[in-house]
């Protein structure tokens, strides 16, 4: 009895539902739409003692960017004491490589105004050689005892040419560029007049038997 009236409540269940099911197609064919359920809002409220904190909050907040820049200048200032610490940790370092490198600026300066000077003596000794053998020595005598005769009274006095008159003969180097005596630091030409060069005549009087003493006056310090 008790699993008749168990089927008999199912059956009547499933009636049940399933009549709920047509009416719900019924009324979704009529244009019917279920209502949704109403959701019940809860009304959130404020206490002063909560709002006295949230204002609170909010100033704290405010002054805590305004202390931000100060914080950077913080920064800066530390930074820039640490950068005053390793110079002092490192003065000597810092000395010896200034120290270095103003004399090697000032080695520079040297080498350059000794290397202009050495080049225009050398350049002055050779034009004067030029000189020597190429024009003068042919025209001191007829023939080789001539020549002998009168070289041999310059053996201790010597023969004196200027610049001035050597720079007439218009000699040129090899590149056929020709040659200037300039000091490059002052950049003034060298005395033509003071620029002397003295040729001591050797025995046995031949084209190439010689002393030269060449003495140029450009402004160089000794």
């Amino acid at each position: 009895m008790a699993t008749k009236k168990t089927s008999v409540k199912k059956a009547t269940t499933k009636k049940s539902t399933a009549k709920k099911s047509n009416n719900s197609r019924s009324m979704a064919a009529k244009g019917y739409v279920k209502a949704p359920k109403e959701t019940k809002v809860e009304e959130v409220k404020v206490t002063p003692a909560k709002r006295e904190k949230e204002i609170k909050e909010e100033v704290k907040a405010l002054i805590n960017e305004d202390i931000k820049p100060v914080k950077k200048a913080s920064d800066a200032k530390k930074i820039c004491s640490n950068f005053i610490t390793v110079i002092r940790e490192n003065l000597v370092v810092i000395l010896a490589v200034v120290v270095i490198i103003v004399l090697a600026v000032l080695l520079l300066k040297v080498v350059s105004r000794k290397t202009n000077q050495s080049t225009l003596e050398k350049n002055f000794e050779l034009i004067g050689r030029r000189f020597y053998e190429e024009y003068y020595y042919n025209g001191t005598g007829k023939d080789e005892k001539a020549r002998v005769k009168f070289l041999s009274n310059f053996k201790d006095t010597g023969l004196r040419i200027n610049l001035d008159n050597l720079m007439r003969y218009e000699f040129t180097d090899e590149k056929g560029n020709k040659y200037e005596f300039v000091n490059k630091k002052t950049k003034e030409e060298c005395d033509k007049t003071e620029s002397v060069i003295v040729i001591y005549p050797q025995e046995p009087y031949g084209k190439t038997d010689y002393v030269i003493d060449a003495k140029l006056s450009c402004g160089f310090k000794k």
